[in-house]
């Protein structure tokens, strides 16, 4: 048995596939397992992947699969993991290579069934470059300590898998997969992970490098993704009343919520619809209309938003005016392209 099983879902990543297979080969323990789930990729993935698993037989496995989505080839990877720990890594993605060696160690002396670590997101698009995210929370070593301290692990990226380390006999224990749920099957995945959890140890050391300068924008409305924020959220609430702390963290609930309508009403306004105006007012107003989702907007106290902007908005979500809200990002979203325009034309003189 592997003391790691390294799950990589591959979808026409031709471009830094490499880069991230090395990474996981160059890690410092050798008695991993990379496997590799091809998921009918159009590019020259697929033959990376058989190139490797020639030249680490021992190490690589690859398994081809028609197009179905990313938590259907985790799920098959997971089905093929033999290692004490499971890492779910991202082909965009590079790791440190002490990230198994030091994790693998920390979750054996915390008995830990997830390992928490921090990562390093690049973005080429930013001044800086790069911002790194530690988490900062004491080990936990109960199931009431860790729900007891959720509302700060909250706060640390839930819903991301590239910085955490699974203990998979939990995995198998409490039968976890990938939900089929397209855009936030990971977010579901790791809600159900908490469930039961226990034993959390956190380690503030970044091991990953996360990449988002390659993701292309999408400018095309998902009529779906409302639909699915919000069983998201209702999941989120599912899970803390099971915990009889819905009380407790009520604002997190009430957050989720918000969110949902929040992605869905930036989506209508900026995003290509193929709608007209009065269907994208008629779409917004039909989701404001919503008891249970209104109800949670207007427990949102309008005075303890600082930007004016946002202020205005969450006023006009809880008024349930559709038509007003779009047009409040409409104009937002022009002066920001103005901005970005007059940004531009200064930095091109300066380099003259």
């Amino acid at each position: 048995m592997y003391s790691v099983s390294v799950i990589m879902p591959v979808y026409n990543n031709e471009k830094t596939l490499e880069r991230a297979i090395q990474s996981i080969l160059k890690q410092t323990i050798f008695d991993l397992e990379l496997i590799l789930v091809n998921d009918g990729s159009t590019d020259t993935s697929a033959q990376i992947c058989e190139e490797y698993a020639k030249k680490e037989p021992l190490l690589v496995e690859v398994i081809h699969q028609k197009r179905t989505g990313l938590g259907i080839a985790r799920n098959r990877g997971l089905f093929k993991a033999s290692g004490s720990y499971v890492y779910f890594a991202d082909p965009k993605n590079t790791f440190d290579e002490r990230m198994f060696e030091d994790n693998i160690q920390l979750a054996e002396e915390k008995n830990a069934e997830l390992v928490v670590f921090g990562f390093t997101e690049r973005d080429v698009r930013s001044l800086e470059g790069k911002k790194q995210h530690l988490p900062n929370l004491p080990h936990l070593s109960s199931r009431e300590s860790f729900r007891d301290h959720y509302r700060n692990f909250h706060h640390f990226f839930p819903y991301f898998l590239c910085n955490k380390l699974y203990r998979r006999d939990y995995l198998q224990k409490h039968r976890m997969t990938f939900h089929k749920i397209p855009l936030k099957e990971v977010a579901f995945f790791n809600l159900s992970v908490y469930k039961e959890l226990s034993r959390v140890a956190f380690n503030r050391t970044s091991y990953c490098n996360r990449s988002n300068f390659e993701k292309k924008e999408n400018h095309h409305y998902q009529e779906h993704l409302y639909k699915v924020n919000i069983e998201l959220a209702k999941y989120f609430e599912a899970l803390l009343r099971y915990w009889k702390y819905d009380e407790v963290f009520r604002d997190l609930i009430v957050q989720e919520y918000y969110h949902a309508v929040y992605v869905e009403l930036i989506s209508l306004s900026t995003q290509k619809t193929g709608l007209s105006p009065e269907q994208q007012e008629a779409r917004m107003n039909e989701i404001l209309e919503n008891e249970k989702v209104q109800s949670y907007l207007k427990e949102l106290k309008v005075s303890n938003e600082k930007n004016p902007y946002m202020k205005a908005l969450l006023a006009t979500l809880q008024n349930g005016n559709g038509k007003n809200a779009i047009q409040l990002v409409t104009h937002k979203t022009s002066a920001q392209k103005t901005t970005s325009k007059i940004r531009n034309i200064i930095r091109t003189l300066f380099r003259l």
